[in-house]
This record gives C-alpha cells, sequence and structure tokens, in this order.
C-alpha cells in the first residue's frame, strides 16, 4: 500500500500509458509502498493458472513477481513505470516487500522503479521485465 501521496496521469515516458506521480515532496530513504496484505494481494502461481484468461491478463499486466509469488498493489502502486534511471529501489534480496525513494522526489515527479530488479528468481525477472 502506498504511504504517500499520490495521483494519475498519462506517463512522460513513450508508450507507457498511465503513470504514477507523487503529489507530495518525498526525502530520499523514505519508505514509499509497503505490502499491506489486508489491501495487497499476493497470489500463489498455482492461484493464478486456475483464473479466467481475462484474470490472468490483468495479473500478467498489473501484479509483479517476487520469490515465485504474483503481487498486486491496489493502489496507484500499479501504475509505478519502468526506467533505467529510477527514483525508487525495492529492498533487493530480501522477502520484505517495501520501495523506497532512491533521492529526492519532488511533487507532480512521475514515480519510477527498474523492474530489472524486481523479485528474487529468473522467472520474477522474466514477468517482471518483459522487455522494455
Amino acid at each position: 500500500m502506498l504511504l504517500v501521496k499520490t495521483y494519475l496521469k498519462e506517463s512522460g515516458i513513450p508508450g507507457a500509458g498511465i503513470g504514477c506521480y507523487s503529489d507530495e515532496f518525498i526525502p530520499e530513504g523514505t519508505i514509499i509502498w509497503e505490502f499491506n496484505p489486508l489491501i495487497d494481494r499476493a497470489y500463489l502461481k498455482s492461484q493464478v493458472d486456475t483464473f479466467t484468461q481475462s484474470e490472468k491478463e490483468f495479473i500478467n499486466t498489473y501484479a509483479y513477481m517476487h520469490n515465485s509469488i504474483y503481487y498486486l498493489c491496489v493502489d496507484n502502486g500499479r501504475f509505478f513505470n519502468h526506467s533505467d534511471n529510477p527514483n525508487t529501489v525495492e529492498l533487493p534480496n530480501t522477502n520484505s516487500q517495501k520501495t523506497l525513494a532512491l533521492r529526492d522526489i519532488q511533487p507532480d515527479e512521475e514515480i519510477v522503479s527498474d523492474y530489472r530488479f524486481f523479485g528474487l528468481t529468473q522467472e520474477d525477472l522474466a514477468h517482471n521485465y518483459k522487455s522494455y
């Protein structure tokens, strides 16, 4: 669940669609998103395999994988786009699901992550970073 104020608008990244933008100043090191099992959803691969085709497409579009588990942010966090120059970072090589501000993020700045560093396994990488 996002722990900072955000809003959605068209991304400044060509072809990315909707982006998530900061609605406040976020200092470097601030935890901006943390998995909250009361709000966000986590699915085992075996569960996703039983979904309808349209449900699978939704999961494949909006969920990311970490340690072979699909995580679905139900708030604006699912609209973080990929960037090779991100302003956020996921806690690496852990099972803790937290995203931190890599540097100060200004109001009205798009919040972006480097999808190549989501997850722990090759399967995670293949799902999260689909040849952007």
